[in-house]
């Protein structure tokens, strides 16, 4: 079964964003915890706007990716580690943009991946916003 999603929430260059998560099988978040880096070119401002207790998100810039006018080349990648009694292997994550108070990234998805657990799943998007 699949556990609800959780979603730690970044402003870049303008845009809120939502970076999203989730374990496929086996246990509850509490049992996870996520490391979360968003790698930007350099110029577009940052900022961690909500962050759960089990949830880190950190920056770095990369100069290889690019910044227009309108559109921010990023790379997020999530590390989605077990503790003592965690039983899930499979984690699915999302970036998307963050519409409303709520919790949840309920805006447009703009890309979306899955990997393993204790396994870094690295998503390449391009998200509006400004240098």
């Amino acid at each position: 079964m699949a556990l609800g999603w959780w979603n730690a929430h970044v402003v870049v260059g303008g845009a809120m964003v939502g970076l999203g998560w989730r374990v496929v099988n086996g246990g509850g978040h509490t049992e996870y915890e996520a490391a979360i880096t968003v790698t930007l070119p350099d110029g577009p401002s940052f900022s961690v706007q909500k962050v759960a207790p089990n949830e880190t998100v950190v920056m770095n810039r990369d100069a290889s990716l690019s910044c227009a006018a309108n559109a921010i080349e990023v790379n997020v990648t999530y590390l989605v580690t077990p503790k003592a009694g965690a039983t899930g292997n499979r984690v699915e994550v999302k970036i998307a943009k963050v519409s409303g108070q709520k919790p949840q990234a309920t805006g447009q998805i703009w890309a979306v991946g899955s990997g393993g657990i204790g396994q870094a799943v690295t998503v390449p998007v391009v998200i509006p916003g400004s240098c």
